[in-house]
């Protein structure tokens, strides 16, 4: 059986999805003890609080269906080759790896921006209340924490070129 670079590619896409739609269930899982804590909402940041805790979880199922929806479509668009039947040749699969693994660090990273986004909603809303100064930096940590994954998973995604003549250096002739 023969397969091509960009069934690799198409195929890895549909795993990721799948791993993405099985991490929603889990993070689902984990917050059902959440939602029947308290029904009773005093104020309105405890009402924030727990909407904005199920957010990560929805962008990880939402992405998860996309994947899995649209796999073919992101194999095109990452796989640009005139020849979609072309051999496999190590430097073609090592490009695809990379752009791969670029839509992982992407794919990872949406999650956590969101997750992010929700904690900045909810210190706003606590900071007159209570002191929010360590969870401040904790926020900042992981922004640029995620930042990082994002821009270096774009870069990867589109280019890579860095690191693929770091693997497969110009020899001189």
């Amino acid at each position: 059986m023969h397969f091509s670079p960009r069934d690799m590619l198409g195929t890895g896409i549909k795993v990721l999805g799948l791993i993405m739609l099985l991490k929603s269930l889990q993070a689902f899982i984990g917050l059902i003890s959440v939602a029947g804590l308290n029904n009773n909402f005093t104020t309105r940041w405890e009402l924030w609080q727990v909407l904005l805790t199920f957010i990560s979880p929805l962008v990880l199922l939402i992405v998860g269906l996309c994947l899995l929806k649209y796999a073919d479509r992101l194999t095109d668009f990452l796989c640009k080759t005139d020849d979609p039947e072309a051999d496999i040749q190590q430097e073609n699969l090592f490009q695809l790896a990379i752009k791969f693994i670029g839509l992982i660090l992407i794919v990872f990273a949406i999650p956590e921006a969101f997750r992010i986004i929700g904690d900045l909603f909810y210190m706003k809303a606590v900071s007159e209340a209570i002191d929010t100064v360590t969870q401040s930096q904790f926020v900042w940590e992981r922004s640029l924490s995620t930042l990082i994954r994002l821009l270096l998973g774009f870069y990867l995604m589109c280019s890579g070129r860095f690191f693929y003549h770091l693997a497969y250096p110009v020899k001189d002739e």
